[in-house]
């Protein structure tokens, strides 16, 4: 009997080039769709701008059984920089010292913040404008005593970027 060899070599170099090309393909649209933006607010970049705190406001009131001194509220005030959405903005506390808040952040976002001189759903930061953060709202963990260390984080909510920071000492009444 006489055997037959058969080739079948030839079906698979072509198999092989055209998921080659399938590969290539799919590389080459993901990597437009990311360079395009099609992909997501992939864009989204935190914005840059100087902050600082100012006009710290103290009232009497108590801390347990004493009597005491309590920041009531400060300012964080633009200097420069970047318009912000008051939206886009969340400003965490972190008393220090003292009885101060009893080591418990503070986080204030759009509806615990004011913009003295603006108002609406919209409301745009810019230079020389100032964010007005009210404490000691009855709250235990809002009490910063006179004395007390209080750092302050500004964030941005899109981007989980700190957009600026910083801290005071609580001043004396």
């Amino acid at each position: 009997m006489k055997q037959h060899k058969r080739k079948e070599d030839a079906v698979s170099p072509v198999i092989g080039v055209m998921l080659m090309l399938v590969v290539t393909l799919v590389i080459a649209a993901v990597v437009t769709a990311f360079a395009t933006g099609m992909a997501g607010d992939s864009t989204a970049t935190t914005p840059m701008a100087l902050f600082e705190a100012g006009n710290q406001q103290v009232v009497s009131g108590s801390v347990g059984d004493r009597q005491t001194y309590l920041l009531q509220t400060f300012d964080l005030v633009h200097k420069g920089g970047d318009e912000i959405e008051l939206e886009n903005i969340k400003v965490v506390i972190d008393p220090k010292g003292g009885m101060a808040s009893y080591g418990i952040m503070v986080v204030k976002t759009k509806s615990d913040l004011t913009v003295p001189g603006k108002t609406g759903d919209d409301v745009v930061l810019s230079t020389g404008d100032r964010i007005r953060i009210k404490l000691n709202t009855g709250s235990d963990h809002e009490k910063s005593e006179t004395g007390s260390l209080v750092k302050w984080t500004l964030s941005d909510t899109r981007t989980n970027g700190v957009i600026a920071k910083g801290e005071f000492v609580v001043p004396k009444a």
